[in-house]
């Protein structure tokens, strides 16, 4: 990748985009073999290479291991159907570009957190010591966005047990639970689903906790767009944002990925 950077090895969409595109149909209706080999091709490589491509066609065609003839018809295809730009000598796709920056900004978010010892600054320069408030519900709808919870907030580090020798873990639950609205909504912005996102999150945070989920979160959201974005469909395919089998099973089942795949395509339209 250029710059010297890491290159970015995840395509950030779930399949359901890629086979439900209006022009990846159009080409596999048309048996245009060239053109369906060319396009994942192309999205493949412009991730690893940083957002785009040489518009070369003989660099091109190098690149993606194909004949010189078969890329430049493939090219002109896409172009003709909007999926691919040129400008100062490079092909991209706006999509690929978009998800690029965003990963890109992820990862010197985390490498400034990382400097500062992961937890957030005061504007006086002092750690953020602020404790939330502790509220009833377990999981509060996230309608109008509250302060951030300190990132150094988890699991790992329990609130000390009430006067009266009561259970700290509702406070807990409703950091974890806000926190993961704020991922939310620092994504995509609006409103938050609160009751989704603590129905489907709050028995993957009990059985893994929270540092753990909210890790595999925010790689969810990351990597999903605002259309198919759901806590439930994140719920279903833990495993794969983990980099773990979800819960009670070794591995994701193909009637999970189906499920999972569909209930995403419904929520688009």
């Amino acid at each position: 990748m250029k710059g010297g950077r890491v290159p970015i090895h995840i395509m950030r969409w779930a399949p359901a985009d890629y086979v439900n595109d209006p022009v990846v149909k159009l080409a596999l209706a048309k048996r245009d073999l060239v053109a369906s080999t060319f396009y994942p091709l192309f999205l493949f490589h412009a991730f690893m290479e940083g957002g785009s491509l040489p518009a070369h066609n003989l660099s091109l065609a190098a690149i993606l291991g194909m004949r010189p003839a078969d890329v430049s018809k493939a090219v002109s295809f896409f172009k003709e159907h909007g999926k691919l730009q040129e400008a100062d000598g490079r092909l991209f796709h706006q999509r690929v570009m978009r998800e690029v920056k965003a990963e890109l900004e992820f990862r010197e978010l985390q490498s400034e957190r990382g400097k500062l010892g992961g937890r957030p600054k005061k504007e006086s320069g002092g750690l953020a010591t602020e404790k939330p408030p502790v509220v009833e519900s377990e999981s509060p709808p996230c309608a109008v966005r509250r302060a951030p919870t300190p990132t150094g907030f988890s699991r790992e580090k329990p609130l000390p047990p009430s006067p009266a020798g009561g259970d700290s873990r509702p406070p807990i639950l409703v950091a974890w639970s806000r926190e993961a609205c704020d991922a939310w909504i620092g994504r995509f912005g609006g409103t938050a689903p609160g009751g989704q996102i603590g129905k489907a999150l709050k028995p993957l945070v009990d059985r893994h906790g929270w540092s753990e989920v909210a890790t595999a979160w925010r790689s969810y959201l990351t990597q999903t767009d605002a259309e198919y974005a759901s806590p439930s469909r994140f719920a279903a395919t833990y495993g794969r944002w983990s980099g773990t089998a979800p819960p009670g099973t070794a591995h994701e089942s193909s009637a999970d990925v189906l499920r999972a795949a569909v209930m995403g395509g419904m929520k688009g339209k």
